[in-house]
Order: C-alpha cells, then sequence, then structure tokens
C-alpha cells in the first residue's frame, strides 16, 4: 500500500472526514485531498508529524517501514519514494539527536543543582523508559537512511542519554534509602512498586547496544 492510500485507509478507519483530519493534522483540506489523490509525493515534514499524530500512527507507519523490513522480500521501492523516505529519516534523525542531548543536558543539571525529590526521580526515569524504546523502535531505519555525520552524531547521543538515564536511576535509589524513614507507610509501598516495575524493564532493550 502506497502513501496515498495509507493516508486514507487510515482515516476511513477512524470515521474521519478529509475536513477534520485536516484540522486534526493542522493543514489545509485541498493538501489532504492531493495527499489521498497521490498529486503530492513529498510532504514536508512537519506535514507528516501533523498527520502521525491526527492519525494516530507514527511516522515509520504513516510511509511504510515495513517494505523497508521487507526489502529482501520485495522489489526496490520506486526512487522518488525511496528520496522522500531518506529525507524524511534524516529530519527525525536530526530531531532526535537533540532530544535526546537535551533530555540529558535537563536531568543532569536538576540532579547536579539538587532540584528534585523522589516523586521528580520516578518521573525523569519514566520518560527516560518510554523515550529509550520509541528510540529502540526507529534507531535501526535511522541508521540506514542517516548521513555518516549523523550517524555519529546520534551514537554520541545515545551515550550522553545513557549515561543522563543510569544517573537519574542511582539517584532515586539512594534518595529513597536516604528517606526511607521519614516516608509513609503508603509512599514507601509506592515507590517500592515501582522498583519492582522498573525491575522487569531492565530486561527489556532500550538504547539498542547501550540500553538500560
Amino acid at each position: 500500500m502506497d502513501f496515498s492510500k495509507r493516508v486514507r485507509a487510515r482515516r476511513r478507519a477512524l470515521d474521519l472526514s478529509q475536513e477534520a483530519l485536516a484540522r486534526r493534522a493542522d493543514v489545509s483540506m485541498s493538501l489532504v485531498n492531493q495527499l489521498e489523490r497521490g498529486l503530492v509525493t513529498d510532504p514536508h515534514y512537519s506535514t507528516l508529524v501533523g498527520l502521525a499524530e491526527a492519525l494516530d500512527m507514527s511516522i515509520s507507519e504513516l510511509i511504510g517501514e515495513e517494505q523497508v523490513e521487507a526489502g529482501k522480500d520485495q522489489a526496490l521501492l520506486p526512487s522518488e519514494e525511496e528520496d522522500t523516505r531518506r529525507r524524511v529519516y534524516q529530519g527525525i534523525t536530526e530531531f532526535r539527536v537533540e532530544l535526546l542531548q537535551d533530555a540529558a543536558d535537563l536531568w543532569v543539571g536538576q540532579i547536579s543543582r539538587g532540584q528534585y525529590d523522589l516523586q521528580t526521580l520516578q518521573g525523569m526515569d519514566d520518560v527516560a523508559f518510554k523515550l529509550s524504546m520509541n528510540h529502540r523502535f526507529d534507531s535501526g531505519v535511522m541508521r540506514q537512511y542517516c548521513t555518516q555525520q549523523q550517524r555519529e552524531l546520534l551514537e554520541r547521543a545515545e551515550n550522553k542519554f545513557y549515561e543522563a538515564y543510569k544517573l537519574v536511576w542511582t539517584t532515586f535509589e539512594t534518595k529513597l534509602e536516604q528517606e526511607k524513614a521519614r516516608l509513609s507507610k503508603e509512599q514507601l509501598s509506592e515507590f517500592e512498586r515501582y522498583k519492582a516495575k522498573r525491575d522487569t524493564r531492565r530486561s527489556q532493550p532500550g538504547l539498542g547496544a547501550t540500553g538500560t
């Protein structure tokens, strides 16, 4: 299924009109119509992001990552679609590098300044886990299409993020030990349940080889 048919099928599955989809994605209805008719084959990256969110899909699902994964058993994609895919994933890679670095800088900065409590640390860890799992699903395809320079930047950002992720958790464990005597039974039970939940997460891969 090509991009235009994928957009139309998903819109209909969600029982949305073209006008409703346009409002959700913050684009014009005429653009939605042109996309579904295959008249626009190289939408801007921001348009893809808006459509993916509006259709409750990942960008990979929207542009058809499964075709790439099954590439060994399928004919090569048309060069125009392949070029579009390359530009999209290079844009995703650039944004992801910034996101991983910014998250790491924010958390390390908060911890170094002592601007945290147990609830804050738990929230940091939860967001870090979700971000790492999301990244795991995209990283392979990003590496397939990004430039060598982007690949190197991505690897450094992943390592920086992973070190910050570890710092958040070790700080949480240390603070929990320090405050156990001051916590109510309900609070302590809640944090211990989170620790147990987190331990089960550790068996799941995160950021590739550096995942936590």
